[in-house]
């Protein structure tokens, strides 16, 4: 079993970290893997690293289907968890939003949860 939990939108290429996954999961095994995922548009995307610095990349799930497609990897379930006004309103609960980051709502509001569960497809075997 490998397990990736919000993990490749740090990196400097997404796609080169899910090949990764895939090269290290055994032929039977599993990827449980998860990635916060963003309902805006690509022009938006694009300049949230401005105010969200550890997360170069603001993918959304078309782009993560493509690259676990493209690394051979088979997507058995896909889930989305909770929406960007869930997520505000846990970390406000939480007390991790204070009015000095307030600046993150913006991102918080489209910002999605999103789980996958892969295997490696039968002719990547």
């Amino acid at each position: 079993m490998v397990l990736c939990i919000n993990v490749i939108d740090h990196g400097m290429n997404p796609a080169d970290s899910v090949r990764e996954l895939e090269r290290v999961l055994k032929p039977e095994g599993t990827l449980l893997f998860m990635v916060n995922t963003f309902n805006l548009p690509k022009a938006i995307r694009s300049v949230l690293w401005i105010v969200d610095r550890p997360h170069p990349h603001h993918l959304n799930d078309k782009e993560v289907l493509q690259f676990l497609n493209d690394s051979g990897l088979k997507i058995d379930f896909h889930s989305i968890k909770k929406s960007g006004i869930d997520i505000v309103l846990s970390y406000i609960k939480s007390g991790y939003i204070t009015p000095a980051i307030t600046n993150f709502f913006a991102i918080l509001l489209g910002i999605r949860r999103s789980y996958y569960i892969c295997s490696k497809r039968c002719d990547a075997r």
